[in-house]
């Protein structure tokens, strides 16, 4: 991780750049409150798919910035603050690998504060990935894993838990199953 700043108290959005993306250029910052709406457009745009109740809105944003700032990543091209084009976020948490099936809302519910952080949780969640279509395919999603990584060796975590979303698969789900969907695209018959 280049340019890593010590994280600040203050979650404003024009702290210091906790890094610079090596393949990609954009500069990372800690999410603070006034990302909220920035990030749901971005996610709704992103994951168009997806059940609304399934995806972060701003108020969970605003929580998540709260709660653990220091663990999610928003990204941004250059020095221009008024459009977010990526993040990276993610909670600390007790996870249950007995019962890997999950929504990850569930884990938001049952925590006090509704985010799913646990403070003393031992693993690292990844809660999302997104990208501005216009930004994909520049490494950016490598980028935010190496920042979640550093997240991991910072607080001396077990390691990083994370699911995932099959934007593509709606249009094949009546075809095909999940699994079959997935070895599609590992074979380059599809692309997700």
């Amino acid at each position: 991780m280049s340019d890593k700043t010590e994280p600040m108290d203050d979650p404003a959005p024009q702290r210091d750049v906790a890094s610079t993306g090596a393949r990609s250029g954009l500069q990372y910052v800690f999410l603070a409150p006034e990302h909220a709406q920035g990030l749901e457009r971005l996610e709704r745009a992103s994951f168009p798919t997806a059940e609304h109740d399934d995806l972060y809105n701003a108020e969970d944003y605003r929580q998540l910035a709260m709660d653990f700032s220091d663990g999610c990543f928003v990204g941004f091209d250059g020095d221009d603050r008024s459009r977010i084009v990526a993040a990276g976020l993610g909670v600390r948490l007790t996870f249950d690998f007995e019962s890997p099936h999950h929504k990850f809302h569930d884990y938001m519910q049952a925590s006090p504060t509704g985010s799913g952080h646990e403070p003393d949780g031992p693993w690292y969640y990844g809660t999302d990935i997104i990208v501005d279509a216009q930004y994909r395919r520049k490494g950016i999603g490598g980028e935010l894993y190496e920042l979640r990584k550093q997240v991991c060796r910072d607080l001396n975590l077990e390691g990083i838990v994370a699911g995932g979303v099959l934007p593509g698969y709606a249009d094949h789900k009546d075809a095909i199953t999940a699994d079959e969907y997935i070895d599609a695209v590992r074979a380059g018959e599809l692309y997700d």
